[in-house]
């Protein structure tokens, strides 16, 4: 009888040490490397405050801006489980702003037709750009690191614009999506960002873009999908601003928007056999580097194509180079092909043809002698 009783005993022992534990992790404890999240402001303190460098959050409902961005402070590494909840900064700011490291999930079963991107309610939303903060969505400062394996980035703008001192004019900036800071990284595994905007309408010299503004490495993989609005057709304003230095892969991604790179845009993978993959379906305008990359809009090259696959038409300037590539489609030469594989219509206009495959036919206008 003594050995049931302080058998009970032990056993109710137990149950009451651990019942703290279990309230605190319940109960969103900042020395908790795991915590479960209901409300912005929960979220927000506790990232800042925690003792952790080491945090996991999952949200348990939306929240809803309160008194400030959420912050990722430098130095610590963050995972954020959307789960099927929105993230919404009701045009107060900026909803994320990362100098350390965030990896971003939405747990849960896809909806979109697209695997891994989680469920359609799991979205950051509702960003507006600051003149200190230019994203709407997600700002990643200098050494900042983002992953997203999921969810979504929608709804989020830029309206950002000042003075030029020299003519006078006004000039927009900034990127209704995310912004990527030098030396920083945003890795898009999986998702979308859709419907983000800027204030411009129009093909610019501005830095400004609906989806981002890449001025570090940007890669996505497969399952992304960028997309600017739902329209039937696709506005002239681009979906991505590659800067100068900028380095943006594709590795099989949609991007449903045009591009303006200054930059690097290239793809370290084998680009696969598939038709319903994209790549990227709206116009490019390139003034920097391209040295792979499937692209199925039109793409005008005022630099170099040194490499990738494009299935629509090449308009190559005056002062440009394709020097490699496959071309199924017609390509206006301007300027100078010393390679390549063509098997559409070439156009060569002012330009020059030293090299290449050519199996359509080549167009030589003016007599211009082809080397």
């Amino acid at each position: 009888m003594k050995k049931r009783f302080f058998g009970i005993l032990a056993a109710l022992c137990l149950c009451l040490t651990l019942l703290p534990a279990t309230a605190m992790a319940e109960s969103d404890s900042i020395d908790q490397a795991k915590f479960f999240v209901d409300s912005w402001g929960n979220l927000r303190d506790t990232l800042t405050n925690s003792t952790e460098a080491v945090i996991n959050a999952q949200l348990t409902k939306g929240i809803k801006w309160d008194g400030g961005s959420i912050v990722i402070p430098e130095g610590k590494t963050v995972t954020l489980d959307l789960n099927g909840c929105k993230i919404d900064a009701q045009n107060q700011g900026t909803a994320i702003q990362v100098y350390g490291t965030l990896t971003i999930n939405n747990s849960g079963t896809s909806q979109s037709g697209m695997p891994d991107t989680g469920p359609a309610g799991g979205a950051i939303v509702n960003g507006t750009a600051t003149s200190d903060s230019p994203a709407g969505g997600i700002y990643i400062a200098p050494g900042g690191q983002v992953t997203m394996n999921g969810g979504w980035i929608a709804l989020c703008k830029t309206s950002l614009s000042k003075k030029n001192n020299s003519s006078g004019s006004t000039e927009y900036y900034g990127s209704g999506g995310v912004y990527i800071s030098e030396n920083a990284s945003f890795t898009m595994n999986s998702g979308f960002i859709q419907d983000c905007t800027t204030e411009v309408t129009k093909p610019s010299n501005y830095i400004t873009a609906g989806g981002v503004v890449n001025n570090g490495t940007f890669t996505i993989g497969t399952f992304v999908n960028i997309t600017y609005g739902y329209q039937s057709a696709i506005p002239k304003v681009p979906s991505v601003y590659n800067c100068e230095n900028g380095i943006f892969t594709s590795n099989s991604g949609f991007v449903y928007g045009n591009i303006t790179n200054k930059g690097t845009i290239q793809r370290t993978t084998s680009i696969p056999n598939d038709a319903n993959i994209k790549g990227f379906a709206g116009d490019v305008t390139n003034r920097g580097s391209i040295t792979g990359g499937k692209f199925s809009g039109t793409v005008t090259n005022n630099n170099l194509i040194s490499g990738g696959t494009f299935l629509n038409t090449v308009s190559n300037g005056i002062s440009a180079t394709i020097s490699d590539g496959t071309f199924s489609s017609e390509v206006t030469n301007k300027g100078s092909i010393t390679g390549g594989t063509f098997s559409g219509m070439v156009k060569n206009g002012q330009g020059k043809i030293t090299n290449g495959t050519f199996t359509g036919t080549v167009e030589n206008k003016n007599n211009r002698k082809l080397q």
